[in-house]
């Protein structure tokens, strides 16, 4: 399944505060995943490919090409791994992008406080990216609550306030107060816990994920 539904099915099955029917799961690592949630059903979109929010444009680092063959994939600015690679090419960081991306972000965070230029346009746009592409999702979509996970604890300082900043500015003025935000260091085990809420969501709620097609379902009432 899609990284991002992997990431929403984990919350539904295990999450810690009750389950959102419209809830919007976004999960910033390497890449960036998105899954939703709608009426209580994980949308899947009908070939499978549901909000591929990784590869939306939002006008920033428009000249980046992305492997999916595109360019300006959201996904090669605001990912940690194409954070990393950015470092990498403005001489701020000689590590591995796709293996060292942690490291890396802590030194661009690092610099930044202390005035780096070059580190603070990085983090922003990074942060602004994500926002623009989250207030079209949001337009899109009307989710009741966006949960945000984090796999490093750095991105928090300097890219969030830039992400809610850009996501209030590019959102119509009665839609800025509606959506709760929620953001939180994702889990070591998530992909684990993903993993298993997938087997269970197929398991238990198998007829509405038409798994079954052109089987007999058997009635157990």
């Amino acid at each position: 399944d899609n990284v991002g539904n992997i990431m929403a099915l984990a919350e539904r099955w295990f999450g810690s505060e009750p389950f959102n029917d419209n809830l919007c799961v976004i999960a910033v690592g390497p890449g960036v995943a998105l899954g939703q949630f709608v009426n209580g059903m994980i949308h899947r979109g009908a070939h499978g490919i549901n909000p591929e929010i990784g590869h939306s444009k939002t006008g920033i680092g428009a000249d980046r090409r992305c492997l999916c063959g595109a360019s300006g994939c959201l996904v090669r600015v605001a990912g940690l791994a194409g954070i990393a690679e950015r470092a990498v090419e403005a001489g701020l960081w000689q590590g591995d992008p796709i293996s060292t991306y942690g490291a890396c972000l802590e030194q661009l965070t690092q610099l930044a406080r202390g005035g780096d230029g070059h580190a603070t346009t990085l983090l922003d746009e990074a942060g602004t990216a994500l926002g623009i592409a989250l207030a079209n999702h949001i337009a899109s979509w009307d989710p009741s609550k966006l949960l945000l996970l984090a796999e490093d604890a750095c991105w928090g300082e300097q890219v969030y306030p830039c992400m809610l900043a850009a996501l209030r500015s590019a959102l119509p003025a009665p839609a800025r107060d509606l959506v709760e935000i929620d953001i939180r260091l994702a889990e070591p085990d998530l992909y684990t816990r993903g993993t298993l809420a997938l087997a269970l969501d197929h398991i238990f709620r198998a007829p509405e994920l038409a798994v079954w097609e052109g089987l007999e379902r058997v009635d157990h009432s």
